[in-house]
């Protein structure tokens, strides 16, 4: 009786749940590594280290707002691999606050679509956070 129960447990830590989510936390830290070098590498190898992000540069509000907002992006998907739910909020926030700002002030969606793969990781590290938190 005993050992069925501990088998139960056991089965219920590491079962096939837990392994998808090992494998989706996994690819959400590849491809947020991959986007961490794509937005900080190349940027300064083709600008010779100046402007690190150079899409913006006529020091306005929007400027100021965006640059800030890619920022946390990429600030989201560092903190992503110890805390999901909040690295998860500042990459999905970012994009969203980008995508208001380039509709309203800018009119176009290009920036928009630009930055919509850091949605990739974002989701997966919400997707995980949220299968793996703790219920009261």
């Amino acid at each position: 009786m005993v050992s069925e129960m501990t088998s139960e447990i056991n089965v219920r830590k590491c079962g096939d749940s837990g392994v998808s989510i090992l494998i989706v936390r996994w690819i959400a830290r590849v491809v947020g590594i991959f986007l961490l070098l794509i937005f900080l590498v190349f940027p300064t190898l083709v600008h010779g280290g100046r402007n690190l992000i150079p899409i913006f540069m006529d020091g306005s509000l929007t400027d100021f707002i965006f640059n800030y907002s890619v920022l946390a992006m990429l600030l989201g998907l560092i903190i992503a691999w110890r805390n999901e739910g909040f690295g998860s909020i500042l990459i999905v926030g970012g994009w969203v606050i980008i995508g208001v700002m380039m509709t309203v002030f800018r009119g176009s969606l290009r920036y928009t679509l630009i930055f919509a793969s850091f949605l990739i990781p974002g989701f997966l590290h919400l997707f995980c956070w949220w299968n793996t938190r703790k219920t009261r």
